[in-house]
Order: C-alpha cells, then sequence, then structure tokens
C-alpha cells in the first residue's frame, strides 16, 4: 500500500487534458489492469455481483474498479457535513464507509472506502440540534457524491445521510497515473464505456498497425483516461465548447470511431456529436474499427473501414481490406438523430443542445428554430457521411436501394440519403475497380444522388469496365450549377467514347473553375470528343 501511495504522490502533473493521449504500449498496460483484476482480484459487476470475464469487462466497471480507486488524492476523499447518529461516537481510523442507495438493490455499493481520520465541525449556525462530522477516507471503489441519488453513506451499518460536499482536490487523470508525458492527440477515439475493453485496445491497436504509425504517432485521446474522472467539472466546462472533448477533438488529425456489435456509439448524444464537428471538418480523417462477431469463436479481428485512402494505398487495396468489415453496423449512423442521443448525465445533452441552438434558451421562438435549422444539419450530415463510407461495399452487394438488416422494415434508399444533404459542399468517391459491380446502372444512381450545393466533387471509376457513354451522359446532366472543382477518373473504361465526352462537356456548369478529367485506356476517344469539349469549357477553368 505504502508503495502505491508513493506512486500517487507523483501523478498529479500539469498536463493540459487535451496533452492526455495514450500510446498503444500504454494501452496496452490498461489491458494488463483489467487482465489483473479478473484473474486475480476476482473483481465482481456492481449491480449483479456476478465475476466479471476478462473478455467482458467494459470501462464503467473497470473505472469503479481501478481507475477511480487509482486517481483518488492521495491524501484522501473528504466527505464534510455527514450526521452524525444519534448516541454514536466518532468513528474510529480503519472502519469502513460505504455511500449506497438501497432502492437500486445493487450487489454493491456506488463508493467504498476506509476511513483515515473524522472529526466535528464547528457548529453550522443554523437551528438543527444535530452534529455534524467530516470524514476523511482512502478510497477502494466507486467514487462517493452529494448526489442524492448516489444514496447515503454509512460507517459499519450506521446511516450518516448524504454528505454535503465531497471533495477530492489532487486526484488525477489515469493519463497522468500512467505517465506524464504530454501528448497531443493524433487521434480522437469516439466510443461507448460498455464496450469491452480488450476489444477497445485490440482495435487501437489494430488501427495503428493497419496505418503503420510508430509509437509517437499513434497517439490517442480517450476521455475515460484524459479527464480526471473525480474531477470532472474542471475538464468538461460549462458548455460544449469549451469542455475537453471539444478541444481534444479540435487538435487531433482524425476520429477513430470504435463500434461494438450493436454500434451504441450512434446512440450517444457525446459520439454524435464528436462525429459531427469531425465530419463538419473535410480535412479531418474518419476511421471506423469494429470486432467482428463471428458465429462458433470467440474470437474476430479487428476490421477498419476508412474515409480515405490510406498512405500508399491503392483503390484496390482499400476495398479488399474493407470486405471484412460488417457493413450494417454503418445502418446505425444512417439513421441516427443527434437530438435522440442518450447521456448519462442529462446536463450534458442539455449543454449539447444549447450549443446547436446557440442560446442557453431552448423554449423560446428563436431558440426553437435555430435548434431546428442546425440539428437538421446536423442530422444530414452524419447520415450523408455514413451513407458515402457505406457506399462502394453496398453497391457490390446490391444494397443501394435497400439498406437495412432484413427484419427492420426501416431500410434506406442510399441516393435519398445523400441527396438529402443540402450542406455538403465537398463530395469524394471512390469506386475504382469495382469493374463487376459498378456499370451505368450504378453510375447514374450516383448523379441523381449528387447534393445540391457540392462545390468539389471527385470521383473515380478506374477500371470499371462496363461503363459506357450512358454514364457520361448521366454526370452531365447532373452537374450543378454551384461546383467549382470537378475531378473523374475514367482510366481503362474503354467503352466511352467521343459521344460520352461531348454529353459530359455540355453539361459542364458555367461557373467551374478546375477540372480534371483521366480517360487513359478509352480509345473511342479522340479529336472530335476534345473538339466538344473545347467548345463548351467553361471561360474560368
Amino acid at each position: 500500500v505504502s508503495t502505491f501511495q508513493r506512486r500517487q504522490e507523483q501523478c498529479r502533473t500539469n498536463l493540459k487534458v487535451e496533452e492526455r493521449a495514450v500510446t498503444v504500449h500504454e494501452l496496452l498496460r490498461v489491458a494488463s489492469a483489467a487482465y489483473s483484476g479478473c484473474r486475480s482480484d476476482k473483481w465482481e459487476d456492481q449491480r449483479t455481483g456476478e465475476v466479471l470475464d476478462l473478455d467482458k469487462i467494459n470501462l464503467y466497471q473497470l473505472n469503479y474498479h481501478h481507475i477511480l480507486p487509482c486517481t483518488a488524492p492521495p491524501d484522501g476523499v473528504i466527505l464534510r457535513s455527514l450526521v452524525l447518529p444519534a448516541g454514536a461516537s466518532l468513528p474510529e481510523p480503519g472502519q469502513e464507509v460505504v455511500q449506497q442507495n438501497t432502492a437500486l438493490g445493487y450487489a454493491h455499493p456506488t463508493a467504498k472506502g476506509v476511513l483515515q481520520e473524522a472529526e466535528f465541525e464547528r457548529t453550522r449556525g443554523d437551528a438543527s440540534d444535530s452534529c455534524f462530522v467530516t470524514l476523511k477516507l482512502q478510497l477502494v471503489q466507486g467514487s462517493f457524491s452529494s448526489n442524492v441519488d448516489s444514496g447515503t453513506v454509512f460507517v459499519s451499518e450506521q446511516n450518516y445521510g448524504v454528505p454535503q460536499q465531497v471533495s477530492a482536490e489532487g486526484s488525477f487523470s489515469y493519463k497522468e497515473f500512467l505517465s506524464s508525458t504530454p501528448r497531443r492527440p493524433s487521434w480522437y477515439c469516439s466510443h461507448w464505456w460498455g464496450e469491452p475493453v480488450l476489444s477497445f485496445v485490440a482495435c487501437c491497436e489494430k488501427h495503428s498497425e493497419i496505418r503503420d504509425l510508430t509509437e509517437e504517432q499513434g497517439r490517442y485521446w480517450v476521455c475515460g483516461y484524459a479527464n480526471r474522472q473525480h474531477e470532472l467539472s474542471f475538464d468538461l466546462g460549462r458548455d460544449a465548447q469549451a469542455s475537453s472533448f471539444y478541444t481534444a477533438l479540435q487538435l487531433a488529425q482524425g476520429i477513430l470511431l470504435i463500434l461494438d456489435p450493436e454500434a451504441k456509439p450512434f446512440s450517444r448524444i457525446w459520439c454524435d456529436f464528436e462525429l459531427y464537428v469531425g465530419v463538419m471538418d473535410n480535412a479531418k480523417e474518419l476511421d471506423i474499427v469494429t470486432v467482428p462477431q463471428t458465429r462458433g469463436t470467440n474470437s474476430s479481428k479487428p476490421q477498419l473501414l476508412s474515409k480515405h485512402l490510406l498512405p500508399n494505398e491503392s483503390p484496390v487495396a482499400k476495398s479488399a481490406r474493407e470486405k471484412g468489415f460488417p457493413l450494417l453496423l454503418l445502418y446505425h449512423g444512417i439513421k441516427a438523430r443527434l437530438e435522440e442521443g442518450e447521456a448519462t448525465v442529462q446536463e450534458d445533452r442539455v449543454n449539447i443542445l444549447q450549443h446547436m441552438a446557440g442560446s442557453v434558451d431552448l423554449n423560446s421562438v428563436t431558440g426553437k428554430e435555430v435548434l431546428a435549422k442546425n440539428l437538421k444539419k446536423a442530422n444530414d450530415s452524419l447520415n450523408s457521411t455514413f451513407t458515402v463510407l457505406a457506399w462502394p461495399q453496398a453497391m457490390q452487394r446490391n444494397m443501394l436501394l435497400k439498406f437495412g438488416p432484413p427484419e427492420d422494415a426501416a431500410s434506406f434508399r442510399l441516393p435519398d440519403v445523400l441527396a438529402a444533404d443540402t450542406g455538403m459542399e465537398c463530395l469524394q468517391l471512390s469506386l475504382s475497380h469495382f469493374k463487376d459491380a459498378c456499370g451505368d446502372k450504378e453510375v447514374e444512381l450516383l448523379s441523381t444522388a449528387l447534393p445540391p450545393n457540392l462545390r468539389e466533387l471527385n470521383l473515380g471509376f478506374e477500371g470499371c469496365e462496363r461503363i459506357t457513354d450512358s454514364s457520361l451522359r448521366a454526370l452531365g446532366q447532373c452537374l450543378r450549377a454551384g461546383l467549382r472543382s470537378l475531378y473523374l477518373d475514367f482510366i481503362g473504361c474503354y467503352r466511352i467514347t467521343d459521344t460520352g465526352l461531348r454529353f459530359l462537356a455540355a453539361g459542364l456548369p458555367d461557373g467551374l473553375q478546375e477540372l480534371q478529367l483521366h480517360f487513359a485506356g478509352c480509345s473511342g476517344i479522340g479529336a472530335e470528343g476534345l473538339k466538344g469539349l473545347k467548345q463548351h469549357l467553361p471561360r474560368n477553368v
């Protein structure tokens, strides 16, 4: 215990919350702590009392048994203004102190500690005859709270009521417990705390491996490890934009969305908000990783889906890499509604909606109007982002017009979801080398789905040999007037001729400023097609 306390005393640092990203090596130490707790200490679930399985222990449980006790102040947690039971003497050091809401029927208390000191408080100056005491204790499980929902405090089974104040001054984050090295995030992890810790660590480890990241390049910001859990109000701030989440998200080069088999993050308002903030930044990467459920086996390798090609990755390699991703997980992202997201702390939900409304008054006419407008923009953006991510594999599996689980009647037409995003200004999508799945019908579907306010369009069809002039006609007819940049890759689409190029050229919008067309290997295009292109070329290109 003394060695552990000395370790604790060294943990409080001056690291800013946005500097508390962890490396894969540090995440493996988290997994080791979970292993030790389950195997050696026989941790039990707080609610049911069942012994925890190493493969299933989640962050809620790890926090209760390990993170909260590890990161408590080395000098102890202080409970103030407890009521000494009538006839009782001041409790002695070494006695067990618990806080429990007996109405919940949980197997384990909200918090447990060992008493270090107890003292009487000065007279409070009210009319009460009660005697008030302050307790200082070493935390063993969970965390004590002044919230009545957390229950009352018991010392040796005597009821001391609910503390008026709980002080955990000098606590620290779990990142600080692991390392005092400052690390700004390269990747922001958006995830559900109920996912198994070992699966989370495996996903980050696989992500780092696939992206070929060094230890210093793979810096993952994880809220449960970065925030000081005993002093959350300081890290979270008063509104969403002032929170540690928002600050870390702005610094990260990309978001790593880690999905459990039920895609729970899409039903959490914080995760939806994080994803919305991320997808509104076109320069920010978005990677999605999950451990698929495989029948008949307890283990499966994490699968990665990415918004863009990875460094030095070809479209063919990307398609092969994503083939094993359980595509229907994205269905939950396509139907997500930010305002329907759940929150463990309801105040968080209010703060996010207030940020979206630009007002603390959500009931005013202006507040309601702005909130409705911004929520539509956020939802359209989220839904279309996951539509684009799903599109190549959905096309391969003939699911573009009916995307969703077979048992769910509320399937989606992906073209309709994409077209509904009036706020999308940049679309990049590669269907290269889907030669058996991508033909005129599929290009026509995509053409009709182009969002109305696009300014940049980048489409790749390299190696799609079934494409003919009909595809270029469809694209030319659907190019939007506000388009400023157009990139089309038809390398190897040998069925395209001068006729198709003239169709496309006739549809180029007058305001276009940048144009790249790639027709290598298209022997049917010659002087006549180029003449037609020159004739219709916008003046500012």
